[in-house]
Protein backbone atom coordinates (compact mmCIF):
# COMPACT_ATOMS: atom_id res chain seq x y z
CA UNK A 1 0.00 0.00 0.00
CA UNK A 2 1.35 3.44 -0.85
CA UNK A 3 0.33 7.08 -0.59
CA UNK A 4 1.11 10.08 -2.78
CA UNK A 5 0.94 13.59 -1.38
CA UNK A 6 2.18 16.75 -3.07
CA UNK A 7 2.78 20.16 -1.46
CA UNK A 8 1.83 19.10 2.05
CA UNK A 9 0.61 22.01 4.17
CA UNK A 10 -0.10 22.77 7.81
CA UNK A 11 -3.82 22.60 6.94
CA UNK A 12 -3.43 18.96 5.85
CA UNK A 13 -2.82 17.93 9.44
CA UNK A 14 -5.41 20.24 10.96
CA UNK A 15 -8.08 18.85 8.62
CA UNK A 16 -7.12 15.18 8.33
CA UNK A 17 -5.75 14.46 11.80
CA UNK A 18 -7.54 17.02 13.98
CA UNK A 19 -4.32 18.68 15.11
CA UNK A 20 -5.93 21.43 17.17
CA UNK A 21 -4.65 24.97 17.59
CA UNK A 22 -3.26 24.25 21.08
CA UNK A 23 -0.97 21.62 19.57
CA UNK A 24 -0.03 23.92 16.71
CA UNK A 25 0.94 26.53 19.33
CA UNK A 26 3.17 23.98 21.07
CA UNK A 27 4.88 23.18 17.78
CA UNK A 28 5.41 26.89 17.16
CA UNK A 29 6.96 27.21 20.64
CA UNK A 30 9.19 24.24 19.83
CA UNK A 31 10.28 26.03 16.64
CA UNK A 32 11.05 29.17 18.66
CA UNK A 33 13.14 27.21 21.19
CA UNK A 34 15.14 25.66 18.34
CA UNK A 35 15.87 29.08 16.84
CA UNK A 36 16.93 30.49 20.24
CA UNK A 37 19.26 27.55 20.80
CA UNK A 38 21.02 28.08 17.47
CA UNK A 39 22.86 31.08 18.95
CA UNK A 40 24.78 28.77 21.28
CA UNK A 41 24.30 25.19 20.06
CA UNK A 42 23.83 23.71 16.63
CA UNK A 43 20.95 21.34 17.41
CA UNK A 44 19.97 21.53 13.75
CA UNK A 45 21.82 23.08 10.82
CA UNK A 46 21.90 26.88 11.03
CA UNK A 47 21.07 27.05 7.33
CA UNK A 48 17.67 25.55 8.19
CA UNK A 49 16.71 28.36 10.62
CA UNK A 50 14.08 29.79 8.27
CA UNK A 51 12.93 26.35 7.09
CA UNK A 52 12.28 24.62 10.43
CA UNK A 53 8.52 24.39 10.03
CA UNK A 54 8.55 22.83 6.55
CA UNK A 55 11.82 20.90 6.54
CA UNK A 56 11.62 19.47 10.06
CA UNK A 57 8.18 19.85 11.65
CA UNK A 58 5.96 19.14 8.62
CA UNK A 59 8.37 16.41 7.56
CA UNK A 60 8.08 14.81 11.00
CA UNK A 61 4.28 14.99 10.86
CA UNK A 62 4.29 12.77 7.78
CA UNK A 63 4.91 9.87 10.16
CA UNK A 64 1.34 10.35 11.46
CA UNK A 65 0.07 8.47 8.40
CA UNK A 66 2.03 5.35 9.42
CA UNK A 67 1.21 5.71 13.13
CA UNK A 68 -2.50 5.73 12.34
CA UNK A 69 -2.26 3.00 9.69
CA UNK A 70 -0.40 0.55 11.94
CA UNK A 71 -2.18 1.60 15.16
CA UNK A 72 1.16 2.28 16.88
CA UNK A 73 1.06 3.03 20.62
CA UNK A 74 4.81 3.00 21.42
CA UNK A 75 7.64 4.04 19.11
CA UNK A 76 11.41 4.58 19.40
CA UNK A 77 12.97 7.53 17.56
CA UNK A 78 16.60 6.55 17.02
CA UNK A 79 19.08 9.37 16.54
CA UNK A 80 16.39 11.84 17.52
CA UNK A 81 18.73 14.87 17.43
CA UNK A 82 16.55 17.95 17.84
CA UNK A 83 13.45 15.80 18.40
CA UNK A 84 12.51 14.86 14.84
CA UNK A 85 10.21 13.12 14.31
CA UNK A 86 9.59 11.72 17.80
CA UNK A 87 9.03 14.88 19.83
CA UNK A 88 6.74 16.34 17.16
CA UNK A 89 4.67 13.15 17.17
CA UNK A 90 4.44 13.26 20.97
CA UNK A 91 3.00 16.77 20.77
CA UNK A 92 0.23 15.92 18.31
CA UNK A 93 -0.68 12.36 19.40
CA UNK A 94 -1.45 12.30 23.13
CA UNK A 95 -1.96 8.53 23.26
CA UNK A 96 1.40 7.76 21.62
CA UNK A 97 4.32 6.86 23.90
CA UNK A 98 7.61 8.07 22.41
CA UNK A 99 11.17 7.22 23.39
CA UNK A 100 13.81 9.61 22.05
CA UNK A 101 17.12 7.79 21.65
CA UNK A 102 20.01 10.22 21.30
CA UNK A 103 23.68 9.75 22.22
CA UNK A 104 24.83 13.41 22.35
CA UNK A 105 24.50 14.97 25.81
CA UNK A 106 23.84 18.54 24.61
CA UNK A 107 20.97 17.35 22.44
CA UNK A 108 19.54 15.26 25.29
CA UNK A 109 19.65 18.33 27.54
CA UNK A 110 17.86 20.39 24.88
CA UNK A 111 15.18 17.73 24.47
CA UNK A 112 14.64 17.62 28.24
CA UNK A 113 14.15 21.41 28.34
CA UNK A 114 11.65 21.30 25.48
CA UNK A 115 9.66 18.47 27.04
CA UNK A 116 9.42 20.43 30.29
CA UNK A 117 8.39 23.70 28.62
CA UNK A 118 5.78 21.97 26.44
CA UNK A 119 4.44 19.98 29.39
CA UNK A 120 4.71 16.64 27.59
CA UNK A 121 3.99 13.51 29.64
CA UNK A 122 4.29 10.86 26.92
CA UNK A 123 8.03 11.17 26.16
CA UNK A 124 11.15 9.54 27.60
CA UNK A 125 14.75 10.34 26.68
CA UNK A 126 17.32 7.56 26.38
CA UNK A 127 20.66 9.37 26.28
CA UNK A 128 22.99 6.72 24.92
CA UNK A 129 23.96 4.97 21.71
CA UNK A 130 21.05 2.96 20.33
CA UNK A 131 23.21 -0.09 19.61
CA UNK A 132 24.64 0.00 23.14
CA UNK A 133 21.13 -0.06 24.57
CA UNK A 134 19.93 -2.83 22.22
CA UNK A 135 16.38 -1.56 21.99
CA UNK A 136 14.70 -4.40 20.07
CA UNK A 137 11.77 -2.20 19.09
CA UNK A 138 8.46 -3.28 17.62
CA UNK A 139 8.22 0.15 15.97
CA UNK A 140 11.31 2.22 15.23
CA UNK A 141 11.70 5.42 13.21
CA UNK A 142 14.68 7.50 12.17
CA UNK A 143 15.48 10.57 10.10
CA UNK A 144 19.17 10.28 10.97
CA UNK A 145 20.24 7.12 9.16
CA UNK A 146 21.18 7.32 5.50
CA UNK A 147 22.23 4.77 2.92
CA UNK A 148 21.86 1.02 2.57
CA UNK A 149 24.82 0.13 4.79
CA UNK A 150 23.87 2.39 7.71
CA UNK A 151 20.20 1.48 7.53
CA UNK A 152 21.11 -2.20 7.51
CA UNK A 153 22.47 -1.83 11.04
CA UNK A 154 18.91 -1.05 12.17
CA UNK A 155 18.15 -4.73 11.52
CA UNK A 156 19.80 -5.49 14.86
CA UNK A 157 17.39 -3.23 16.75
CA UNK A 158 14.06 -4.43 15.36
CA UNK A 159 12.08 -7.25 16.92
CA UNK A 160 11.36 -10.18 14.60
CA UNK A 161 7.89 -8.87 13.75
CA UNK A 162 8.79 -5.20 14.17
CA UNK A 163 8.63 -2.40 11.62
CA UNK A 164 11.35 0.13 10.79
CA UNK A 165 10.26 3.50 9.33
CA UNK A 166 12.99 5.38 7.48
CA UNK A 167 12.94 8.89 5.98
CA UNK A 168 14.82 8.84 2.66
CA UNK A 169 15.66 11.21 -0.18
CA UNK A 170 15.78 8.28 -2.57
CA UNK A 171 14.60 4.68 -2.62
CA UNK A 172 17.24 2.00 -2.11
CA UNK A 173 17.19 -1.64 -0.99
CA UNK A 174 18.32 -2.53 2.54
CA UNK A 175 19.85 -5.93 3.22
CA UNK A 176 17.68 -8.30 5.31
CA UNK A 177 14.75 -5.86 5.19
CA UNK A 178 11.82 -5.70 2.78
CA UNK A 179 9.60 -2.74 1.94
CA UNK A 180 6.00 -3.22 3.05
CA UNK A 181 4.72 0.33 2.61
CA UNK A 182 5.92 3.74 1.50
CA UNK A 183 4.75 7.32 1.53
CA UNK A 184 6.11 9.73 -1.07
CA UNK A 185 5.57 13.46 -0.89
CA UNK A 186 6.96 16.90 -1.66
CA UNK A 187 7.33 19.46 1.13
CA UNK A 188 6.37 23.12 0.63
CA UNK A 189 9.24 25.08 -0.86
CA UNK A 190 11.00 21.90 -2.00
CA UNK A 191 11.16 20.30 -5.43
CA UNK A 192 12.62 16.89 -4.68
CA UNK A 193 10.39 14.03 -3.62
CA UNK A 194 10.82 12.55 -0.13
CA UNK A 195 10.07 8.97 0.94
CA UNK A 196 8.96 7.57 4.29
CA UNK A 197 9.41 3.83 3.91
CA UNK A 198 8.19 1.03 6.17
CA UNK A 199 10.36 -2.12 6.37
CA UNK A 200 10.03 -5.53 8.01
CA UNK A 201 12.70 -8.15 8.51
CA UNK A 202 12.93 -10.48 5.54
CA UNK A 203 12.36 -14.12 6.48
CA UNK A 204 13.92 -15.38 3.27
Amino acid sequence: MGFKLVNVSRETFIDQFNVNLEKIDKLLLFEKLLIETLSTHQIISRKDEKKIWNRHILDSLMMMFHVKHYNIDVIDDVGSGGGFPGLVLAVVIDELKVRLVERKIKKCNFLAQVIKKLGLKNVDIICRDSFEKKIFSDFLVTRAVFGEKASGNIYKLISDKGIFFNYQNELYPISKLKIINKLDYVLPGEEKKRYLVAYRKSLL
